[in-house]
């Protein structure tokens, strides 16, 4: 390959790469504003951690 070509290959990947970032970033972040106020609080209730769990040894 040629280097205009190498460039154009370089450009079109990561404008695409950008492209499904913010597809995903807008989907997810839409995804999250249309929950419900009640999901979102029983979400902040979930434990991060399970303390019944014996620890690892």
């Amino acid at each position: 390959m040629n280097q205009s070509t190498t460039e154009t290959l370089l450009r079109f990947s990561s404008v695409t790469g950008m492209l499904i970032f913010i597809a995903v970033f807008v989907g997810v972040a839409a995804w999250i504003l249309t929950r419900s106020r009640r999901q979102v609080r029983d979400w902040s209730q979930m434990p991060l951690e399970d303390h019944d769990a014996r620890p690892h040894q």
